[in-house]
């Protein structure tokens, strides 16, 4: 088969491209590199913006109706009427997710690498795809994002330890989870973060790349589970980075979504939401070429002069270390939850 659609990465974005792309009649073929997509570091938190396009995939998600956070003044709780977000194991809504595209007729290739870009074909380990289009979706370290020589997407680094449910590090954090952690003299402008599953509780931490490089973080993450009363060797651990540094998404007929286009949240760090929302909407401009996303440029514009606060030296420091305090005013709390939690730059379905 030559598909008219070659997407490379099957992650959420992926996954979005290749839905859309069957239902505006496409062949479409996506290569992942992984046997099984999604093992990376994330808390797995899904906005209700997330839910919406995941639909049934999500088994099982853990609804979050309130959330801890923790600074140097202390913590506060937020407690709301409605599921901020939901919290589900990503390998299990991915592998659901691919099932799903083979049945409706894609052509799924795992545990394939992509070698090489060339003419309009794409070169893998096992086979050459002569296609007409190209979505790279294959997170912030693209092999497609480089192969049109722009510069890295990488903005955040993460490290992860996944808890099971029984271990007694787990049973004493699980009363303030979901929970995230605020401390700019161990994140900078970044947080950690504790999330629940059914059988497991997730504590990570995700930083700038501006403010740490790899060993920094692992000193930070140390540090951190130490004060948490966590042994280094509690759990399963994982690493990852997160694409925010847009640098287009159009390239003649190669485009990029997700990570890969540097979708992701800058301020909190979430992408899963903005790579369902960027891989189908990459998607329909790819196939429907007049077609101009009013939601990608949305989500290209969105919360520029918010990041410019946050980051500045002094100010951001005052911010982050003082957010529990700050956020003990209700009315404060839901605006900030509704603009970075609820909603995302291209699906506000909260009234401000």
């Amino acid at each position: 088969m030559t598909p008219d659609l070659c997407i490379i990465g099957a992650g959420p974005a992926g996954i979005a491209a290749a839905r859309e792309g069957l239902a505006l009649g496409a062949r479409v073929v996506l290569v992942e590199r992984h046997a099984l997509p999604g093992t990376k570091a994330c808390g797995g938190g899904l906005t209700p913006a997330a839910m919406d396009q995941l639909g049934s995939f999500a088994a099982d998600p853990v609804p979050c109706r309130r959330l801890f956070v923790n600074g140097s003044p202390g913590r506060c709780l937020i407690e709301l009427d409605a599921p901020f977000m939901h919290v589900a194991e990503r390998t299990h809504w991915t592998r659901a997710a691919i099932q799903d595209l083979r049945d409706r007729g894609a052509v799924v290739y795992q545990g394939e690498r992509c070698r090489n870009i060339a003419d309009g074909i794409v070169v893998t380990e096992r086979r050459r795809i002569n296609t007409g289009l190209i979505i790279g979706a294959d997170g912030p370290k693209s092999a497609v994002r480089r192969h049109l020589r722009l510069p890295s997407a990488v903005s955040v680094i993460a490290r992860q330890i996944v808890l099971p449910a029984g271990a007694a590090s787990a049973a004493a954090l699980l009363p303030f989870c979901p929970g995230v952690w605020f401390d700019y003299g161990l994140f900078g402008p970044g947080y950690g973060w504790a999330f629940p599953l059914t059988d497991a509780l997730k504590v990570g931490c995700g930083v700038s790349v501006d403010t740490h490089d790899a060993a920094a973080l692992s000193r930070s993450f140390r540090q951190w589970l130490h004060r948490l009363g966590i042994p280094m060797d509690a759990g399963i651990h994982q690493a990852g980075s997160i694409g925010c540094r847009y640098a287009g998404h159009r390239f003649g007929r190669i485009f990029l979504a997700g990570d890969a286009g540097g979708f992701a949240d800058p301020i909190t760090g979430e992408g899963i939401s903005q790579a369902l929302i960027s891989g189908r909407e990459v998607a329909k401009e790819a196939l429907s070429p007049p077609y101009r996303s009013a939601a990608l440029e949305r989500l290209i514009t969105s919360r520029r002069r918010t990041l410019e606060l946050l980051f500045h030296p002094v100010i951001g420091r005052l911010l982050y270390d003082h957010t529990p305090l700050l956020l003990k005013s209700r009315w404060l709390a839901q605006k900030v939850m509704r603009r970075f939690v609820y909603s995302d730059a291209a699906m506000d379905r909260t009234s401000a």
